[in-house]
């Protein structure tokens, strides 16, 4: 041990496990942030696929289910008519490095009307 404080292998024990929870934390910062983009762009598919002119349900919770693949896992799309508004929901598990977090994303559409 030095005079000035701990020695160097006694701060690198220190410090080590403290810069990699830090490094792993921005990986899981990142990958919640992705998948929170990818449910947002499965709900505005799963969307547009459903508000078109003879919009198919079926077809439009699968769009949005291929969107989420990659960023989600366990997805799932729901999508419904509310008279003159389609509304969809997505909801999935982030890919993760420490713990598993939960994202959905809710949004809503008015139907085309045909001519």
């Amino acid at each position: 041990m030095n005079q000035r404080g701990l020695s160097g292998a006694v701060q690198t024990a220190l410090l080590l496990p403290l810069a990699i929870g830090l490094l792993l934390a921005t990986l899981q910062w990142g990958m919640v942030a992705w998948a929170n983009a990818t449910a947002v762009a499965a709900v505005d598919q799963t969307l547009h696929a459903a508000a078109a002119r003879g919009g198919d349900l079926v077809r439009a919770r699968e769009a949005g289910s291929e969107v989420a693949k990659g960023a989600l896992s366990d997805v799932s799309v729901k999508v419904w008519r509310s008279g003159a508004v389609i509304e969809a929901s997505v909801t999935g598990t982030a890919n993760f490095v420490m713990l598993p977090v939960t994202v959905t994303h809710r949004g809503e559409r008015p139907v085309e009307e045909s001519r």
